[in-house]
């Protein structure tokens, strides 16, 4: 009893962590200082130390709790061997007995046999490892993209401070330098002035020359220059002093002839003041110093003479200054205009990777390729042509290098010196970077090609320039490009020699590669989420441990060919085809007026391989000659190069044996096989041929008319690839050969595959808009896994909006009557857009509720070249990547028949009405969005719903924000300041940002900052997040989200809470409108 009394009023004793000491805070000192004290911050850390240790050990007793539980529970007390003796209070059996091997046994009794077969367990076991491995590596690739972007953002912003701190410097001694001129003050820099122009010149120096000579001898020239103007202002200014005294001293002289001897009397003496002045600034060296004695006598006996003279000769000096003066200030200010085009970019790549960042954090999947704006673009260098063979004291010949520059002006790469060689061959492995490049960028690639020459000096044998904007939109396209451009010599180049042979300086050949930051290929890391199956993110024909360590390569060892020169691997399917070309003519051939050509002749060529097919014969000269040669020939291509092509080179033949290039075409390998033999081509010259502007107008006109007929097809390497486990692609073929499923990834321009073609009902058009009528009228073969729901159509016309065709009761074959499969949609022509067809089916048993059957599409211009009628397209796979059904044992996704039929044209207005059109729609206007699933009907002709676009413009307007939270005014960051902004997300994409404004928590935006129109649907989230911008980055803020269908169809103000970790801190106020 005592013990128990003793134990209740004992008080409490904390277990403190070594080094952690209880101490008491004095409440004198807090209420006597303003700050603060140091004791008080300090029992607020111990404070907090304690609170974790008691939070810890409290979990540490639940979790000791929790495992004596379940040791009780999973004993069996029957069965032991010792079953007769006492347990103690934590549920264990006295004696030597184990209770871990206790559990184990009694475990392994009540399990049954099956369970431990090994075969089923396993495999699971082998899948979990290969996902947790899986899952790591998107992490190690996820942690390497964002330090990549964060240390590019602190970059950009320290260049972008440093250069606007420089340039605002010089902007005060350029205004003091004017100042000091309209105020009639000598202007004397002394030498510190002088080194402290020297750094702020050299820290804003912004040249597009790369190389460091030339920087340093742009700012020795202008330091050079400022040192002259110094000196030359010096000495004007104590003219002009002299000058002012001597009209001071005439202007108190008397009139007469005492005057005129005055005159005589002072002049001379403030003459030669003037010139002892001068001679004290010129030093010992004036030329002027013989002379002084005769100036001197001549201004005795002419003294007024010598005074306008002087007055003349003092005020054109003036002048020379002041247009000295404005010419640096035109100089000054297009620095800034230039630096202020680079803020601009700056700020925008800065948006760009924070955007990225924000993206990879939140796990949302990459961007498409056509949308993104990030990139990862891998640089290969391939060989250089016909170099300069610039000779070194004697050396037989040059041992070129090449060395590449990021579009920041960052080296990035410095190739191996190659021996003995003007034709140098580079490793692709080895000789390749790969850097971020953001979409519409106006930063350019720089290659400098270099030789080794004695005491490894550097001698210079070209330079390339190759815009980064335009190489991204070409790359993004196929997936690599080969480029070949033209060395030219660098600006102000002072070698003559490279100056001479400007002309002659050789090729740079080059692959370039992109990828989306954050995907698959990005890197070559493998990644996959959450809605997405974990084989799709590898790549047939990659591995996964080379993916793992952060690099992509190729499962087999890439080879190259040293007939061809193109890249192979032993996985890849090599399809031989047999074509039969014929050249048959051209028009519009014009030629050069100096050239005294007499023939022609075409030269055809493997665009992949650059072999020779074959040439034709030659015909005399002229506007259209014709050659009507025709020969069969045998095409290797690749399947999984995108880019393969055939090109048409013509060439002219004059007396002298000399050919001349007139220009060239490529065409395309999908355009030869899909059916169409008739081609004509437009020649053009090569990029970096430098001809003169008219003869490249002329040439714009000249065509070349082939055909291309295709006989037969054979495939070769096959069984590699099935050895490897990987299923070779098939070679597309016509549309109207095909007889087995495709799985070629249909691209933006491209058609399905079209099984059946009806006779066009017309096939005259014109190069205008025309309505189609769109009829589905069935599907066949679709295959679901899920029994019951309904099947309907969603038609996708070429502007992007979606219209529904009614749901049918779900089986393989549906089918459409008139009026509820027809919808009407607008296409022109020249439109290079697709009419897509989206098969779905609608079931309440699935999760998601609908679920994509199939998808087919069909181009616009397939649609006028091939006429409209009744279409019979096989159905695929969504190229976006949309999930699709999947049946195992099943490869193909049925087909879908269509009807495209013209619609007559509206009624043009009269003279009358023209100043008021009327726009008459085909049918009735489409209702306003819905939401709703197309709703079963009861029967085959129920009512439709045709028409009702999923999207609709929307306009947001970011207007204020109120109370944001203050988190740079907190412990953490005391010296730091809010700078706010509102980025905007549309469901998963970033569509705005609004600028950032200064040190402020009640942030206002106008409407030409903080407003914008999307395009959303009813179920996308609007989300808006505050971040706070600074040097390193941004921190968050919280966000504010509203659903679409809310807003849609409204004019109303919202006022958005800003949520943070479950908290409101601030509001936003967003007003939304229709357009």
């Amino acid at each position: 009893m005592n013990e128990t009394v003793e134990t209740v009023t004992r008080p409490v004793t904390v277990l403190l962590a070594p080094g952690v000491y209880p101490t008491t805070c004095s409440s004198t000192e807090a209420c006597v200082s303003t700050h603060p004290p140091v004791s008080t911050l300090t029992a607020a850390q111990r404070f907090h130390k304690q609170r974790r240790l008691r939070r810890a050990m409290m979990a540490k007793e639940a979790t000791m709790l929790e495992l004596t539980r379940l040791l009780v529970q999973n004993s069996d007390v029957s069965r032991s061997p010792r079953a007769g003796e006492l347990t103690d209070k934590s549920g264990f059996k006295g004696g030597d007995m184990n209770p871990e091997c206790d559990i184990h046994n009694t475990v392994e009794r009540q399990a049954p046999r099956s369970a431990f077969n090994g075969g089923a367990c396993e495999a699971e076991l082998q899948s979990l490892r290969m996902q947790n491995t899986r899952m790591s590596a998107n992490e190690a690739a996820f942690a390497r993209e964002r330090e990549q972007l964060r240390s590019l953002i602190n970059d950009l912003r320290h260049e972008l401070e440093a250069s606007g701190q420089a340039l605002r410097d010089q902007t005060a001694l350029a205004r003091s330098l004017i100042s000091g001129m309209s105020r009639q003050e000598p202007h004397r820099m002394a030498k510190s002035q002088r080194e402290e122009l020297m750094k702020r010149l050299g820290a804003n120096v912004l040249s597009d020359t790369i190389g460091g000579t030339d920087r340093e001898l742009t700012i020795t020239l202008a330091l050079e220059k400022i040192k002259c103007l110094e000196d030359l202002l010096a000495l004007e200014r104590q003219r002009c002093e002299q000058v002012e005294k001597q009209y001071t001293e005439l202007q108190n002289m008397d009139a007469g002839s005492t005057a005129r001897s005055k005159l005589g009397c002072t002049i001379l003496p403030s003459v030669r003041k003037h010139d002892d002045v001068v001679e004290g600034i010129k030093g010992s060296e004036d030329p002027a110093m013989p002379t002084r004695a005769v100036c001197s006598k001549s201004v005795q006996y002419e003294g007024g003479h010598a005074v306008d003279r002087q007055e003349q000769h003092e005020c054109s000096k003036v002048g020379r200054c002041s247009r000295i003066i404005s010419t640096l200030g035109e100089k000054h200010r297009a620095s800034r205009h230039i630096w202020a085009k680079r803020e601009k970019e700056f700020k925008r790549c800065i948006q760009v990777f924070e955007a990225v960042m924000s993206r990879m954090e939140r796990g949302i999947p990459p961007e498409k390729p056509a949308s993104a704006r990030l990139f990862n673009m891998t640089i290969r260098l391939v060989s250089c042509e016909r170099l300069l063979n610039r000779r070194n004291n004697g050396v037989a010949f040059i041992d070129p290098f090449v060395v590449v520059y990021s579009p920041n002006g960052e080296k990035v790469l410095e190739t191996l010196p190659r021996d003995d060689t003007d034709s140098p061959r580079f490793n692709l492995v080895e000789d390749a970077v790969t850097f971020k490049v953001v979409r519409r960028s106006p930063w350019s690639l720089t290659f400098e090609v270099f030789s080794r020459g004695c005491n490894n000096t550097r001698l210079f044998l070209g330079q390339a320039r190759v815009p980064v904007a335009p190489l991204l939109e070409e790359t993004v396209t196929v997936s690599e490009l080969r480029q070949v451009v033209k060395l030219q010599p660098r600006e102000r180049e002072p070698d003559e020699e490279i100056v001479q042979n400007g002309h002659h300086l050789g090729t740079l050949v080059f692959s370039v590669s992109v990828a989306v930051v954050g995907s698959a290929h990005s890197g070559g890391v493998t990644l996959s989420y959450p809605d997405t199956e974990p084989e799709c993110g590898l790549p047939g024909g990659f591995s996964s441990q080379s993916a793992r360590e952060g690099r992509l390569a190729r499962t087999e060892r890439v080879e190259k060919s040293t007939s061809s020169g193109n890249l192979r691997g032993k996985d890849c399917a090599e399809t031989r085809c047999q074509v039969e070309i014929c050249i048959d003519s051209a028009r519009g051939v014009r030629l050069r007026q100096c050239s005294g050509a007499s023939y022609l002749y075409v030269v055809v060529c493997d665009g992949v391989s650059g072999g020779q097919l074959f040439f034709t014969p030659s015909v005399a000269a002229g506007d259209r000659p014709s050659w009507g040669h025709r020969q069969v020939v045998s095409i290797q291509s690749f399947s999984e190069q995108q880019d393969a092509c055939v090109v048409f080179r013509l060439y002219a033949h004059n007396r002298e044996g000399v050919d001349l290039f007139l220009g060239e075409a490529s065409l395309a390998w999908r355009n030869i096989i899909s059916g169409k033999q008739w081609h004509e081509l437009h020649l053009s010259l090569h990029r970096g041929d430098m001809v003169d502007d008219a003869h490249v107008t002329q040439q714009r006109s000249c065509c070349l008319l082939v055909q291309c007929v295709t006989t037969a097809t054979e495939t070769s390497g096959a069984g590699a690839g099935l050895e490897m486990g990987m299923e070779p692609l098939p070679l597309p073929s016509p549309p109207s050969l095909v007889s087995a499923p495709s799985r070629h990834q249909l691209g933006p321009s491209e058609s399905s595959d079209i099984i059946e073609e009806g006779e066009p009902p017309c096939k005259g058009n014109t190069l205008e808009e025309v309505s189609v009528g769109v009829y589905v009228e069935a599907c066949s073969g679709l295959v679901s896994d899920v029994v019951g729901g309904s099947t309907f159509v969603s038609v996708i016309a070429p502007d992007s909006l979606t219209y529904l065709t009614s749901a049918v009761p779900q089986r393989s074959d549906p089918h459409w009557g008139k009026a509820e499969g027809s919808v009407t949609i607008s296409v022109h022509p020249l439109d290079p857009g697709v009419v897509g067809f989206h098969v779905i089916n609608h079931s309440e048993q699935s999760s998601s509720g609908e679920l994509t059957l199939g998808y087919a599409q069909i181009s616009v211009l397939d649609l006028f070249r091939r006429g409209f009628g009744r279409k019979k397209l096989r159905l695929g796979p969504h190229p976006g990547g949309s999930g699709v059904v999947q049946v195992e044992g099943v490869s193909s996704h049925g087909t879908i028949t269509i009807l495209f039929s013209p619609l007559p044209s509206p009624v043009a207005p009269s003279a009358s009405e023209v100043g008021t059109p009327v726009f008459v729609p085909d049918t009735a206007p489409p209702s306003k969005l819905s939401t709703r699933t197309p709703s079963l009907s009861s029967s085959d002709n129920a009512g439709t719903n045709v028409g009702v676009p999923r999207a609709v413009p929307l306009r947001i307007y970011v207007k204020e924000g109120r109370g944001l939270l203050d988190c740079d005014q907190t412990i953490f960051n005391v010296l730091g300041v809010t700078d706010p902004r509102v980025m905007v997300w549309v469901g998963p994409n970033h569509v705005f940002t609004t600028p950032e404004k200064r040190d402020t928590v009640n942030p206002k935006w106008e409407p030409m900052e903080g407003q914008f129109t999307a395009s959303v649907q009813p179920t996308h989230v609007i989300r808006f997040e505050v971040q706070d911008v600074d040097v390193a980055g941004f921190d968050s803020l919280g966000c504010a989200v509203i659903h679409a269908s809310e807003v849609i169809g409204t004019s109303s103000e919202r006022v958005l809470p800003v949520m943070l970790h479950g908290k409101q801190y601030g509001t936003l106020t967003v007003v939304f409108s229709t357009p």
